[in-house]
């Protein structure tokens, strides 16, 4: 009798040990969304010229600490129409745009794609900005 019960429990136990859980805990992504309207564009010169080379204007983001920016996943879309999302960095129309992140802000550049001058009239208009934190885990090599 013990052998017949044996013979039942132990494919039981294998059973039961090889269940997994299989709810996989995602953490959500944070999403900010900012209005840069076009007169926080400030023009930048080459150096010592009258050579207007990019306008920046900068994001303030507190959601940017140091951690964030060293594990976390970080991306950035503009819209021109306030219903379309374009990830940067992208070249449109002759123009660059691209970003940098530190610490409580990015900074949003916007330069001639074959790195010529631009003109004053150039100053991009009002555009939407969003800015997706998409948690990540770090894994050590």
């Amino acid at each position: 009798m013990k052998k017949i019960l044996l013979a039942l429990f132990i494919p039981l136990i294998f059973i039961l040990a090889s269940c997994e859980d299989d709810k996989t805990y995602v953490p959500e992504s944070r999403t900010v969304i900012a209005t840069v309207k076009p007169d926080k564009w400030a023009p930048v010169y080459l150096k010592g010229t009258d050579r207007l080379k990019r306008f920046e204007t900068g994001i303030d983001m507190p959601e940017l600490d140091s951690r964030t920016l060293e594990i976390y996943g970080l991306m950035v879309y503009v819209s021109f129409d306030g219903r379309s999302w374009e990830q940067i960095p992208k070249t449109s129309i002759g123009l660059s745009y691209h970003y940098q992140a530190s610490t409580g802000t990015i900074i949003l550049t916007v330069e001639a794609a074959d790195n010529t001058d631009l003109d004053p009239s150039e100053r991009p208009g009002e555009m939407d900005v969003k800015v997706v934190i998409s948690p990540s885990r770090e894994i050590g090599y």
